[in-house]
């Protein structure tokens, strides 16, 4: 439980990060410095986290809808809680929260078992089983429109990329 907490707290406050440096314009070379993915390459990520991540780590997948400019972007996120690798759509964003009843829907009827669950005053929803690694791609292609090759903005925390 309270390895949850934190992971909730750090994307929390990379989230409010961000959107400080996005509200202030920060120059182009600062913009840089974060790391970015494609919708298509989730499922590298995602596998990764599987093999190398443990309770605590996470990658979270930050997108931008076109026509919408959120100060926090909308993100998905994959974690291992309790052991157990799972996807989380947490309730921060306005745009995740404005989402939350239709995602979850959606999740359902892709065959998903969706809790919602609550940490340091937080809440989100999470599915786990299933196949994980293309769930991402389906809900920013399938949810969203989004084309494969849609620019993410990407933060891995507690798992070797490398390995």
């Amino acid at each position: 439980m309270k390895i949850g907490i934190a992971i909730v707290v750090v994307v929390a406050i990379v989230w409010l990060v961000i959107s400080v440096v996005r509200s202030r314009n920060v120059d182009a070379n600062a913009a840089n410095a974060s790391e970015y993915t494609t919708i298509d390459r989730i499922p590298l990520f995602v596998a990764k986290l599987r093999k190398t991540g443990k309770n605590g780590s996470f990658v979270v997948f930050m997108f931008e809808i076109p026509g919408k400019k959120d100060e926090i972007f909308p993100n998905i996120q994959y974690s291992i809680e309790s052991d157990k690798l799972g996807f989380d759509w947490v309730l921060i964003a306005p745009q995740n929260v404005k989402d939350e009843e239709a995602i979850s829907s959606f999740l359902s009827n892709q065959g998903f078992v969706v809790s919602t669950r609550e940490m340091n005053d937080v809440r989100y929803l999470r599915v786990e089983g299933g196949d994980m690694e293309a769930l991402g791609g389906k809900v920013l292609h399938d949810f969203y429109h989004l084309a494969p090759d849609t620019k993410l903005e990407l933060i891995v925390e507690g798992f070797d990329l490398k390995e």
